[in-house]
């Protein structure tokens, strides 16, 4: 089964607040939802939503200075919910709720990745930029023969204009234009991509990148990547 992109979703919060909602949205069974987040300030950031799904953090980066952070999350295998609300919750370093300012959410459905028995998910945190208007990530490599690469993006300005890399298309960004998520589908062995994405605005930026893929040499093993990982954003 081909994977596909079902519907997107986007959130800027105002203020200062210890969470970040989406909007209620309609989920199915089986599918796959990627979820960014971006704040201010050094926080643990947890996900979850109506139908108490499980989101893997699968990355996170620090940039500007250590001042923003940005998180990539993923749940598969979903239970379905149709009108299911996303919130990404923030803590401070002993797990006590934080209020932060500055908070961002996006996230996209895919459907076709339910059914593959054993998915390859790998992920890789791009390089930092402060000049350069282009930004890439770290090649992932054993990506498989069916599945979806997905890079989320943050910049400090915001109105920027973003340009999907090759081979990649837009898929969502929230009203600030400061987090950008594209993606790119696959039917066919892949056997490495090295993702990128360009914006307007030469100011810093940091880009995280996840493929969930079917395992394509039998061995459930993940892809390969470089550079930073973990949940704190």
């Amino acid at each position: 089964m081909a994977v596909a992109l079902v519907n997107t979703n986007s959130n800027t919060g105002s203020g200062s607040s210890a969470s970040i909602a989406l909007s209620a949205q309609s989920h199915t069974t089986g599918n796959t939802l990627v979820v960014g987040v971006r704040s201010a300030g050094w926080r643990q950031v947890t996900v979850t939503d109506t139908a108490g799904n499980f989101y893997s953090c699968c990355g996170s980066s620090v940039n500007f200075g250590g001042s923003e952070h940005l998180t990539l999350f993923v749940a598969r295998n979903i239970a379905g919910n149709a009108n299911n609300v996303i919130t990404a919750a923030f803590a401070d370093v002993n797990g006590s709720s934080s209020a932060v300012s500055f908070r961002y959410i996006v996230s996209a459905q895919y459907s076709g990745l339910g059914s593959i028995p054993t998915l390859n998910i790998a992920s890789a945190i791009g390089n930092r930029t402060v000049s350069s208007n282009t930004l890439t990530a770290p090649t992932i490599s054993s990506l498989g023969t069916t599945g979806v690469f997905v890079t989320v993006s943050q910049i400090a300005a915001s109105g920027t204009t973003w340009t999907p890399g090759s081979g990649f298309s837009f898929v969502v960004q929230d009203a600030d234009n400061t987090v950008y998520m594209q993606d790119m589908t696959f039917t066919s062995l892949q056997s490495s991509v090295s993702p990128s994405v360009t914006s307007s605005s030469g100011t810093s930026k940091d880009i995280l990148a996840i493929v969930l893929a079917e395992v394509s040499d039998g061995s459930g093993g993940g892809g390969s990547g470089t550079g930073e990982s973990g949940c704190v954003s």
